[in-house]
Formats: structure tokens, sequence, C-alpha cells
């Protein structure tokens, strides 16, 4: 990668928004420690790529980097995916297996999506992050690895602990080193300069409202959703110019819903019903929960659409939507 040499940051991650800037020169710095990183933001903001550019500025670089989607691993495999298993541990279990936790020694693990991570896994994972102590599923032989934890999630962990859904000192343990990523619809020097390089990638010429409809869109799904309109639009050029294109409709986390009435689908708890069924969630989640509902409604209850249209694979949806009661 290029470098900027008055920071030592790549071009690929500068930005011209001042705090998305000040959040990447941090990252660069902490990169060189051996620290634990958490990294939030939206999905799509860009958490996967940065986690990998810490690792290559990092000493660990010429060792392994290891992801893990812990959204996208069913909970009865996720241990077993994580410290490994002996043979004879469970049904299925033929030989015996490392765990992603072996596979990064001397190098980094990633454990994206950390949110999503079962509450009787966070002990286990405590001990593993705090110590580099584990046992493999079966046995009783402790092993020790060499890791740095790098951790994302798109979701409010401090509302998570605060209800009781994330230990608080496995939290703290995570976020010695906390990078937030600003939304792109906060950042429209970026988006412009997004656009113009898609553009270029693409080989597209846009029609001017064309344009401007792109940078007025308030793009939740960030980069991955300009990224997945712009695969879109190569199909609708004619001679490589693109007219017009629908995009989707969604509202960035956090802005106001239509009203209850209007809005409320079949799956909504009705007025009066026992609190007590339904997920304590911040309004963040609130937001995402209302999102998934429109995903459904817009591809007629087509969960593998809904996904591509959120920017999420079919097992995080479905994840998303058992969370919230949507399934």
């Amino acid at each position: 990668m290029k470098m900027n040499r008055g920071e030592g940051l790549p071009d690929a991650f500068r930005s011209a928004d001042p705090d998305c800037h000040h959040q990447m020169v941090f990252a660069r710095r902490a990169a060189g420690s051996d620290i634990r990183m958490l990294l939030l933001g939206e999905s799509g903001t860009g958490k996967t790529r940065l986690a990998r550019g810490i690792h290559e500025w990092s000493p660990r670089a010429a060792g392994p980097f290891v992801e893990v989607n812990c959204a996208a691993i069913p909970d009865e495999l996720l241990e077993s995916e994580l410290f490994g298993h002996v043979r004879g541990a469970f049904s299925g279990a033929v030989s015996d297996r490392e765990g992603r936790f072996e596979s990064a020694h001397g190098g980094t693990l990633f454990l994206d999506e950390i949110g999503e991570l079962p509450l009787r896994l966070q002990a286990k994972l405590l001990r593993a992050v705090q110590d580099g102590q584990f046992e493999r599923v079966g046995e009783n032989t402790t092993r020790q690895v060499d890791v740095r934890i790098l951790s994302a999630s798109n979701q409010d962990l401090q509302a998570r602990v605060d209800a009781g859904q994330f230990r608080a000192d496995l939290f703290y343990r995570l976020a010695v080193a906390t990078v937030e990523l600003p939304p792109l619809r906060t950042r429209p020097r970026d988006l412009a300069a997004t656009l113009d390089r898609f553009i270029e990638e693409h080989a597209l010429k846009l029609a001017p409202a064309l344009r401007r409809k792109l940078e007025a869109h308030p793009w939740p799904g960030n980069f991955r959703e300009l990224e997945n309109v712009f695969a879109c639009l190569q199909l609708h050029a004619v001679n490589g110019r693109v007219e017009d294109f629908p995009l989707p409709e969604g509202r960035p986390p956090g802005t106001v819903s239509p009203p209850a009435e209007a809005a409320a689908p079949a799956t909504a708890f009705p007025e009066g019903a026992p609190t007590d069924t339904a997920p304590q969630v911040s309004p963040r989640e609130s937001e995402e929960a209302r999102r998934l509902r429109q995903a459904l409604a817009a591809h007629n209850g087509n969960r593998s659409r809904a996904a591509r249209s959120l920017g999420i694979d079919r097992t995080t949806l479905w994840r998303k939507l058992h969370r919230y009661n949507l399934a």
C-alpha cells in the first residue's frame, strides 16, 4: 500500500473526515503494540478491512490472521470452532481438530460480531483472552497460545452489558483500545471520493441526477451497500452510461421510524403484551429490527434476497431474526 509519510497511514485508510481520520491514525499507532482492540461501527463501515490492516502493520504481520464471524456459526458449533475438539467429543467428531485460537498462534485472531457470542461461552473466552489458555472440547489438557485479539461489533456493547447480555469483565478486556468508524452518511467528502473511485473502476458514466441521488442517499449499509449498488449499476448500463437506478429504501440507524400504527408489522408485540417476552434492546437495536422487517417485506419474505439487500449473509440474518423474535 502507498503510504502517507507524515502519519504512516496507507492511502486506502485515509479519510477527509476529521473524526474518521483521527480514528485511523490512532489505529495505525496502536497496531504497533500488542494490546487488544475493539472495532465498533455500523455494518459495512470497514471493520474487517481495518482489522486486516492492523495485523499487517503489527509486529505479528508474518504470522497468521484468523477471522471468526461469531454470528455466522451456529451456537452449538461455536465452542468447537474457537477451541477445537478431540475425537469422540460429540457425534461427528471423528478426529482431533484444532480450533481458531490454535490456528492463530503467533498471529492475530479477529472475532467479528463478538456481540453475538452466547453468554455460556463468554466465560471460557474470557480465560482464553486473558491468559491464552483453554481446553479443546472433550479433553482436560490445558493448551497455551500466543495470539493478539481484535474484535468487532455493530452493536452497542455497553448497552448489552447493562442489559446483562454481555459480560462486563469480557467487554473491558476486549476493549483495551477502541476504534469507532463513523457511518458513511456523516462523511460526504469520503462518499464523493468513493463514488469517483467506483465510477472509474467500473468504467461507468452516471447521469448528473443519478449522481446527486447517490450523494443524497443515507447508505444504511455503508460501503458494503455502495459496492452492491455499483455491481447492479453495471447491469443497468447502456454503452457504459446509467441514467437512473432505484435505490433501496432505508433509514440510517437512530432515525425516527414511521408512526407505529402505520408501520407495525403483524409480528410486533401488541400494546399491553407482557414485556418479558421481548428482548431488551437499545434504540440502535430497535432500529435494526425495523430494518429487518422492512427488508423481509420488500422481498416478500425471501430471506436470501433480504440478507443480500442488507449486506449480510443468510446465517447472520437468521440469528438476528431470532434475537428480535421475528423468525
